[in-house]
């Protein structure tokens, strides 16, 4: 089974409430709540962005620790998904949306062959609200 919506992301310093919200409208219409975020590498990039200089407070590692925004060689922190209390959703680039869109899917059997895994990408974190 797989369900998907897009929306847009107008405000990027509020991603994470925005993500918050559509995947609350997002389990308000099919009963289940997202399990990927689709988005452009430029908006992933973005979002990565905002996370490192203004939400330093919600960047946690794997192990629910408290990260820091800079890694210990010196490179900025790299979000592989957003965490609630009631879900996680991982990220997935796809560069055939459009800057600042981003599509959340609800796949029961996920295939990750032809889109690369955020997380895959150097330094994978999670975001919890």
């Amino acid at each position: 089974m797989k369900h998907q919506m897009k929306f847009t992301l107008r405000n990027l310093r509020n991603w994470d409430s925005i993500v918050f919200e559509k995947a609350n409208r997002f389990h308000s219409k099919f009963r289940v709540y997202p399990n990927i975020l689709q988005a452009s590498s430029v908006t992933f990039h973005q979002i990565d962005m905002i996370a490192n200089f203004l939400g330093r407070d919600k960047l946690q590692n794997e192990q629910g620790i408290k990260s820091y925004p800079i890694t210990e060689n010196g490179s900025l922190v790299s979000l592989g998904c957003f965490c609630s209390e009631e879900f996680e959703i991982d990220f997935a680039v796809d560069d055939n949306l459009q800057l600042n869109k981003f599509q959340l899917i609800f796949d029961d059997n996920p295939e990750w062959g032809d889109v690369e895994r955020h997380e895959d990408l150097p330094i994978g974190e999670l975001v919890c609200i």
